[in-house]
């Protein structure tokens, strides 16, 4: 019976044989995803836990690392972006890689190869000066980051001129990412990467809980939409949408104790929906929403007071010395008519 093929056998033969003196074997996470990294095709890969779906993103640019480090052309210059959204993430995943490229530098040097050290670092808000300085001076190889200081970066130029040879960008927990601002505001910084790059770097989505996984990818992929999205479940289960009919009572910023009744009813628009995700439900509502899904509501919002998600447009009587608010007075001037001002949510007082 013919063997099957080395499933390892695009890697160099020292990564080669770490790789299966540490593991074994690869995971299906791995033998699924190898292919299409190692062929510069956006991926997103979805898997369990400890399935080895951080490896499988890993391996292929430590072997092209280390292929440049054999042959003495390694630049001095940033080739990996790992992004997480939890700092703690970062600092275990930059452990995680210090190892490895230890065991692989020793491993080189045991089979007759002389390797220079593979750099990482970690840069997110709570990096000292001095760390920040010195990657400016002397850039790491893999760069461990997360949304907002890859932001920084780009916005600096010294900063932004060491992103410029990007190769690959791994996005860790981005279901944690899709479908809020700090998604929103990675996307735009991937696109802003893209932009200043010598070479659109290849993107690799990494969770364990990703749903739709479609949606997912055309975020993964920005512009064009063109990232290959799978799963390392066979059977995957399939939970219905729920459709929802609601009349939101009151609801206040300080207080989620439930629907509260309230004599202030507003007309609602016609036909005003939304769509909001099912973690967006309130706990103690009578309805137990399906995981993972949107839920489509049909509202009628009664009394909404400002929520940190609005501007609110108010009609003002200016007093010069106070700032309470609105202060009956004899000595207001008329107000100019149709005179109006909007506030921020955060400066409306609590009470």
């Amino acid at each position: 019976m013919p063997s099957s093929p080395d499933p390892l056998s695009w890697a160099h033969p020292v990564v080669r044989e770490w790789f299966t003196s540490r593991f074994g074997t690869p995971t299906e996470p791995q033998l699924a995803g190898w292919p299409h990294i190692l062929a510069r095709r956006n991926t997103l890969i979805s898997a369990p836990t400890g399935s080895g779906k951080t490896l499988a993103a890993f391996l292929a640019c430590l072997d092209s690392l280390v292929r440049l480090a054999l042959t003495g052309s390694l630049p001095e210059r940033t080739h990996v972006l790992y992004i997480s959204p939890l700092k703690a993430l970062g600092n275990d995943v930059q452990k995680n890689l210090d190892q490895p490229l230890a065991e692989i530098q020793l491993l080189a040097a045991a089979r007759g190869y002389l390797m220079p050290a593979i750099r990482t670092m970690v840069r997110t808000g709570d990096t000292p000066p001095r760390d920040r300085a010195r990657m400016l001076k002397l850039p790491p190889h893999i760069l461990v980051t997360t949304p907002e200081s890859l932001y920084i970066l780009l916005t600096a130029a010294r900063s932004r001129e060491t992103l410029r040879h990007v190769q690959t960008v791994i996005v860790d927990e981005i279901h944690a990412l899709v479908a809020n601002k700090r998604g929103a505001h990675l996307a735009l910084s991937l696109e802003r990467l893209d932009a200043i790059t010598h070479l659109r770097p290849n993107r690799i989505g990494l969770s364990a809980t990703q749903r739709p996984l479609s949606l997912v990818a055309e975020f993964l992929a920005g512009h064009p939409p063109d990232a290959l999205a799978f799963h390392s479940n066979p059977h995957p289960q399939r939970t219905p949408a729920v459709d929802l009919d609601l009349e939101v009572l009151k609801c206040h910023p300080e207080r989620s104790e439930g629907p509260q009744p309230t004599s202030n009813i507003a007309s609602r628009p016609q036909g005003f929906s939304a769509t909001i995700p099912h973690n967006a439900v309130p706990s103690d509502s009578k309805f137990p929403p399906a995981p993972r899904n949107a839920v489509d509501l049909d509202l009628e919002v009664l009394e909404c007071p400002p929520s940190p998600s609005y501007a609110v447009d108010f009609d003002l009587e200016c007093h010069p010395e106070r700032s309470e608010g609105p202060q009956p007075s004899p000595n207001i001037a008329p107000r100019p008519q149709g005179f109006s001002a909007t506030i921020p949510h955060n400066a409306v007082p609590s009470d």
